[in-house]
Formats: C-alpha cells, sequence, structure tokens
C-alpha cells in the first residue's frame, strides 16, 4: 500500500524550483560522491540538500540509494519510504524499496513492490528478473518464463535470463 501524497505542491513543481538551488548543488556532489563509491560523504551532501529542500523527493531517494550502498538497509527504507510519500509515483524509489526487501530476504514484500512497479510502468525492465527470480522460487514458472521472455527481448545477452529460463523448462 502505497502512502498518501501528503505536500501542497505536485512533484513536478518541487523538482522546478529545485533545479539550479543551493540545495541542488549539495545534490550533485552527493550523486558525484555516490558514483565514485564514497557513501558517507554523499549522505553528508544529501542531508545538506535535504535540510534546505526538505519537500523534494529525490533527495530522499538518493538517501536511500546511498544507505542501501552503506548496508544500513533498515535506514534506506526509511528515506525511500519518505521520497514515496512525497511522490508516490517514483518507480525508482519502488524499485529502491524492492531490492532492499530482497536484500533482507522478505521476499512478499519484495514481491508486492516489484510487482507494483510492473503495474506503473510495464516498460520497466528493472523488477522484471527479480520477480522472475521470486516467480521462480515460488513455483511459479509460467509467471517467471513470461517476464524472462521480456528481459530477454530487450537484453538478448543477458545470460542469466537464459540461464533462468533453462530451469523453468525443466
Amino acid at each position: 500500500c502505497l502512502p498518501a501524497y501528503p505536500v501542497d505542491a505536485p512533484p513536478e513543481d518541487i523538482e522546478k524550483g529545485f533545479k539550479g538551488s543551493e540545495a541542488a548543488a549539495f545534490y550533485e556532489k552527493g550523486n558525484d560522491y555516490l558514483k565514485s563509491g564514497l557513501c558517507e560523504l554523499a549522505i553528508g551532501e544529501y542531508n545538506k540538500a535535504a535540510q534546505l529542500a526538505p519537500n523534494y523527493y529525490g533527495v530522499y531517494n538518493k538517501l536511500g540509494y546511498a544507505n542501501y550502498y552503506c548496508g544500513r538497509f533498515e535506514e534506506a527504507l526509511n528515506y525511500f519510504r519518505r521520497s514515496l510519500i512525497l511522490n508516490r509515483g517514483n518507480v525508482d524509489t519502488i524499485i529502491g524499496i524492492a531490492n532492499v526487501y530482497m536484500v533482507l530476504e522478505q521476499e512478499p514484500e519484495a514481491r508486492h513492490y516489484f510487482e507494483k512497479v510492473v503495474e506503473m510502468d510495464p516498460d520497466n525492465s528493472a523488477s522484471y528478473m527479480p520477480l522472475a527470480l521470486i516467480y521462480n522460487h515460488k513455483n511459479m514458472f509460467a509467471e517467471s518464463k513470461a517476464l524472462l521472455k521480456k528481459v530477454l527481448n530487450k537484453y538478448p545477452r543477458y545470460d542469466s535470463a537464459y540461464f533462468l529460463l533453462a530451469q523453468d523448462e525443466e
């Protein structure tokens, strides 16, 4: 169940106001640190951005991913949830939540969020492979096979998908 959208302005308007701001400069610096694998420094920059732009969902999404990469999964979930409260249509945040649940080996929760991504954005293939793995574990081979075929249509050289598809055929 996704939280309600609590802020007065739609996410697009908040994003427009964010661009070019001092908060955006901290955000971009955080992105640079995160790309370099310096998640602690990234978190520091994202926190500065969040102080200046507390209603910008993107900052909390990045804080979620930075904490995820640092192995702080509960904190990551909290930031992803905050991002989702501010913009419930952000598929990237929903994927982040699903990935955290996969790492925590909470497949039912991960499945719920990956299925939500497929429902919201059927062309976004980021959830297909992990969802196919979940279906495979639950002996839902027809569902797994359908997703794997979508993966291979988009990424024909994805060896892991062929491997899982071969397992489904057995």
